[in-house]
């Protein structure tokens, strides 16, 4: 122990017959069993040389004869003095430590599984992966533009009025008779007027192929001429 309690008033009461010498050893045996946390050697000369007044051992063996007691082995044999009252402050001070101690561990392992539980959620939803709002695979028929519908649920969901399975399907019914580009063009005006439903325009024909690619002008043109050629070589 590098630390303990004194009581001027107490230790005054006590020693205030003592002479100086006696007193300045009493002191220094008091602070050796308080640092070592171990008897006093057995003989007032060996504590003489421990607490560096060897020309004094007449007034040490007083002192340890009148404060310190005895501590001997099973085998009856002396091992040192030691004093009643520090003995008592050194098992108080290490059984404090212990409960410290085990009370910082408990602390230590409830944070641990904390931690624990939260690195395991953390990684849960790392791994997890992102649904729609109804927690389900959103299927896109055939017929339907993909990227566009993708553009139409974000528009819904940013006015506060996701699509239900019912309004989801009916809005498909609304454009899947039309072109891929026709239905873009359908959705882009819906969400620049951010409206919530889709209207198409009326010149707009039905029944055309869904995912027929709209025809270049280099195309048109070949078939265009092919027309003629043709035209011509009948009327020959």
């Amino acid at each position: 122990m590098h630390y303990y309690k004194f009581n001027i008033g107490d230790y005054k009461s006590h020693t205030s017959h003592l002479d100086p010498i006696e007193d300045i050893a009493y002191r220094r045996m008091i602070d050796w069993l308080y640092l070592h946390e171990k008897p006093l050697p057995p003989t007032p000369n060996e504590v003489a040389r421990l607490i560096d007044m060897r020309s004094h051992s007449d007034s040490i063996a007083v002192v340890l004869n009148e404060f310190f007691i005895r501590d001997f082995s099973r085998a009856k044999e002396t091992k040192g003095w030691t004093h009643k009252r520090i003995s008592n402050d050194i098992d108080l001070y290490h059984e404090k430590s212990q409960k410290a101690v085990k009370s910082a561990k408990a602390r230590w392992d409830a944070v641990s599984d904390d931690a624990n539980a939260l690195r395991t959620e953390c990684d849960g939803n790392a791994n997890h992966k992102p649904l729609t709002t109804n927690h389900k695979p959103l299927n896109i028929p055939q017929d339907i533009n993909p990227t566009s519908w993708k553009e139409f649920e974000d528009h819904r969901k940013q006015m506060r009025k996701p699509l239900s399975d019912l309004a989801r399907t009916k809005a498909m019914n609304v454009i899947k008779e039309f072109t891929f580009d026709q239905q873009a063009a359908i959705i882009d005006k819906s969400i620049q007027s951010r409206w919530a439903g889709l209207f198409p325009e009326k010149s707009y024909e039905k029944n055309q192929p869904t995912n027929r690619p709209a025809e270049s002008h280099h195309a048109g043109v070949v078939r265009m001429l092919r027309t003629r050629i043709e035209t011509s070589n009948t009327d020959t």
